[in-house]
């Protein structure tokens, strides 16, 4: 049997595990063990909104950490070609939001279509990163 301990703080824990066999016979013990909370950088609810975008869009998702994060969105054509890059440093909020004008690095609006967007996160210092990718649909 397996349970996941969740919330706990960090620091020393303990605890305490009792068990039965068959015969009704019991057994207990009590298991010490330390709590250290780790950067991570993972993303949850990864996603654009509105989807389709037709003015504007703003690129979204969830994390665990409250530890500053940098974050870089790239737009990319369905060729591969990138389109626009977007970045936003020493981010602190568990609930990320980057809005997004739906122009290329020109200025110039976006044509009707399908585009890929990659959202990378790393830590301040850059020694741990991860990445998401999501699909938006431009439509005038």
């Amino acid at each position: 049997m397996q349970h996941t301990l969740r919330d706990l703080p960090e620091g020393r824990q303990s605890i305490t595990i009792k068990a039965w066999d068959i015969y009704n016979n019991s057994t207990q013990t009590e298991v010490d063990f330390d709590v250290k909370l780790v950067s991570d950088l993972s993303m949850y609810q990864v996603f654009n909104f509105p989807n389709p975008v037709s003015q504007a869009t703003v690129f979204t998702f969830q994390r665990n950490s409250t530890e500053p994060i940098d974050v870089t969105v790239k737009i990319f054509t369905v060729a591969g070609r990138l389109v626009d890059e977007i970045e936003v440093h020493s981010i602190l909020d568990r609930f990320v939001q980057i809005p997004w004008d739906a122009r290329d690095r020109n200025g110039d609006s976006l044509a009707n279509g399908v585009y890929f967007y990659k959202i990378i996160t790393s830590s301040t210092d850059r020694s741990s990163s991860r990445e998401a990718l999501g699909k938006l649909t431009m439509l005038r």
